[in-house]
Formats: C-alpha cells, structure tokens, sequence
C-alpha cells in the first residue's frame, strides 16, 4: 500500500476543478510578428519627413523600437507551441523541467538595489537569470523540453520550454507521470513546497545519471548554493562539486554558425555586469554517479555532451534507479 506522505502516493485525485489555459492565437501571433517592424518602419519614415528636429528622431526611434520589440515578444507568446503539439510533433520520450515558478521572472542586478544615500548613484542594469533557453537548446538532441506552466498566467512563456498547464487538484499526479516518462529530469532545487516535493520524487524515482541540476554559482551565490548543496547531499545522498572546483566561463566561440546565440549571450552577459559567469550553473553525474559542475555563462551545448550522449545511450524512459 502507497505510503500517503510519499511523492509518490498514488491517490486518487477526485473531482478536479478546470483549468484555465493562456490565451493563445496563432493567426494573431503571426500577425504582430511580421506586421510590427514594417509599421514601425513606415511610421519611422513619417516621422524624418515630418520634422527636422533630430531629438524627436532619436526619440521616436526609440520608442517605435521598444513597441515593435514588445509585441513580437506578445506575438511569440501567442503563437508559441502547445504542449499537445510538442508531443504529436516529438514522438521521443520528453526531457522534464522542474522549478520554482518565480524562477521565470528572477533577474540579475548589476548593481546594489535599494535607496542610496550620499554620492553619485550608479548606473543599473537589468537581465533575466534564467538559462530556460540555453538549456532546451543543448538538450535538445534528447526529446521535447516541456514544463508545467504558472496557473493564472495570461500569456505563456515565449522561449524555452513548452508549457503544460494543470489544475491544483492533480498537479502532483501528472508530474509524476511526466516524470517517469522522461528520458531526463532538469531539476532546479529550491526550498519551496512544491519544489521540494518535486525533489523528493526525483530522488525518489530517477537514476542520477538522467538528473540535470540547476544550481546557483557558488561565487555569485555563496550562501544560495550552499543551501543546495545541503539540501542535495540530504535528499540525493551525493556531494555536489566544491566552490574552489567550480568551472569559470569558458571563452566563447566565434564560429559563424553560432554567431547571433553568442551575441545574445554576450549582449545579456553585458548587461548583467558578472564577469564570473552565469547566476545559475548546472551539474549532471557521470556514468560512475560523480558530480560534475558546468558553466551555464555562454553555451553549454558541448560541455554537456557527455550527459546528453549517455542519457541518448540509456535509451528509453525512466522508470526506477539503476
């Protein structure tokens, strides 16, 4: 009989309440993707004809940036793939990503936040800390990278993975389905209630070797990571790699093919002033269960390889610890 208190209870979840989807349309997706940059650019072009006052260029070219840049962000979030899609389209087994919810919204600061008191202030920049996108693109050779999705949220994520959306009643269930479908599990271990479940279901449930953690860079997070590296130690019974033999940033690479990624990393790694590398870092386990830490600062794709290549030769799903 199913121990209650375990992630894994197998109860039945009883008349579930509906769940409400974000809004979607492709039509209207597309729509503001293509059709945004050539009105901005019209409107552009009656604004040089209508004055020769150049602050007012500068100023309007500006503004149509930021409007055309927001609603193709909205068109992208309307026309993003559903997770039925994903899956009809991407018969293989999914990789699984597991996080705290406000792991989607966390920004990195490049400067103290807060009131400052006495001389000049500094300038501040702002950019996400997540790495949702990096990693679906690196691990993309194993299978559809799918999460569940913020309840209540309007809009879906634009970027990374596809989101599932679940009612609060049967959440747990189907996770844990999800989970022992996978053919890998990226798991972000944070001390909140329903991520800790989650990590108890893992420790649970899936062999090392097919865990991909996302951790807080020890130096930009000392006291973040080492609460994970506690929390991992109990609940995994493993060690994670020490702060002094943690990777730094490796020099990225030039390659035309991999040029506008590096770009965007750079210009996001720019704004975010943190010459010691990415917020978040990951560690997956080799073929003898040993920790190994990964720089997540520009693309992971190839120090990664050695996990996606041993979880591509495990084949299969995930169904109980080796």
């Amino acid at each position: 009989m199913p121990d209650p208190a375990s992630p894994i209870s197998g109860s039945d979840p009883g008349p579930l309440h509906p769940v409400r989807h974000p809004f979607r349309s492709k039509f209207l997706g597309y729509l503001l993707i293509f059709v945004s940059p050539p009105i901005a650019i019209y409107l552009f072009l009656k604004i040089l004809a209508a004055t020769g006052d150049e602050r007012w260029w500068f100023l309007g070219g500006i503004f149509l940036f930021l409007a055309t840049y927001g609603l193709i962000t909205v068109g992208r979030k309307l026309s993003a793939t559903v997770y039925s899609e994903a899956v009809a389209n991407d018969p293989r087994p999914p990789v699984v990503y597991l996080r705290p919810f406000r792991a989607d919204d966390r920004k990195i600061a490049s400067a103290a936040q807060g009131t400052r008191e006495g001389g000049v202030a500094t300038e501040r920049s702002t950019a996400y800390a997540s790495r949702e996108n990096t990693i679906r693109k690196a691990l993309s050779g194993l299978g559809p990278f799918v999460a569940v999705g913020r309840p209540g949220e309007w809009l879906t994520h634009a970027g990374g993975a596809t989101r599932l959306y679940l009612s609060d009643d049967n959440w747990k269930q189907v996770v844990e389905s999800l989970v022992l479908t996978a053919a890998a599990v990226v798991l972000q271990p944070e001390s909140t209630e329903g991520t800790l479940w989650e990590v108890e279901l893992v420790a649970h449930t899936v062999d090392l070797r097919r865990v991909l953690l996302i951790v807080p860079n020890p130096r930009l997070r000392p006291f973040g990571f080492a609460h994970v590296y506690e929390l991992i130690a109990q609940r995994f019974r493993v060690q994670l790699p020490s702060p002094e033999d943690w990777p730094r940033p490796p020099i990225p690479t030039f390659s035309f093919s991999r040029l506008v990624l590096w770009l965007s990393q750079v210009l996001n790694s720019v704004l975010s002033v943190q010459p010691e590398g990415s917020l978040y870092d990951a560690v997956y386990f080799d073929r003898d269960r040993r920790s190994v830490a990964v720089s997540l600062a520009y693309d992971p794709a190839v120090p990664l390889t050695p996990f996606v290549n041993f979880v591509r030769d495990m084949g299969g799903a995930i169904q109980e610890p080796a």
